[in-house]
């Protein structure tokens, strides 16, 4: 995929780039105008007309983002952002850039795959999925990309990213006793359970519950 797209010429480096790393479609690519282009947030407006829901906001993922840069320094303001460029052209290009690596069996429309099973593979939510691509719902994107699950290795380091964000907004909590202090850690900061100075029953915070929700 990189191959493709950085024996590319510009513009169709960054097209390529958009159509991969932000799972957009070529006719919402050529679309776009320098206004629909955010680079501080590094993300675009789709403005996709099969349905009301692929006009959207997209975002290119880091990897792709410099392609996209790089033919952004020379749009003018209020200019169309690919100019000149069609669809014809660009699936062309895209397809003599895959002969010339020997690949075959592919379109540019499957870019759109590409960025799909990437982020279903990171974990991310379908929904999410479903918003990026312009779908009206979840239902196509479990049956087409529900396969492409995160393995134990991937579910384990996102994990790891999720506790670490955990331990920045919920800090480790201590219960104290009359026999001393106990460490409370996350997956118990959720429920809070804490001994009660009646009987030793077991009791929930309130008011830890409402912070942490």
């Amino acid at each position: 995929m990189l191959r493709v797209i950085e024996g590319a010429p510009q513009p169709y480096r960054a097209i390529f780039a958009l159509a991969y790393g932000a799972g957009i479609e070529v006719s919402a690519i050529l679309s776009l105008v320098d206004t629909d282009v955010d680079p501080a947030a590094r993300q675009v407006r789709a403005r996709g007309t099969k349905a009301w829901t692929r006009d959207r906001i997209a975002r290119v993922a880091d990897w792709s983002w410099p392609f996209v840069a790089e033919h952004l320094a020379g749009v003018m303001p209020g200019e169309r952002v690919f100019r000149g460029i069609n669809r014809f052209q660009a699936s062309e290009t895209h397809r003599e850039r895959l002969r010339a690596l020997g690949l075959t069996g592919y379109r540019l429309h499957d870019a759109r795959h590409h960025w799909a099973v990437r982020m279903a593979r990171s974990g991310a939510p379908f929904e999410l999925i479903a918003r990026q691509l312009g779908h009206r719902d979840v239902t196509m994107v479990a049956k087409v990309y529900g396969r492409f699950k995160p393995d134990s290795e991937e579910r384990d380091r996102w994990e790891r990213i999720a506790a670490a964000r955990d331990a920045e907004k919920w800090p480790l909590r201590v219960a104290t006793d009359v026999a001393g202090t106990e460490k409370v850690d996350e997956g118990e900061a959720v429920t809070d359970w804490r001994e009660s100075s009646r009987g030793g029953t077991r009791t929930r915070d309130p008011g830890i519950m409402s912070a942490v929700l």
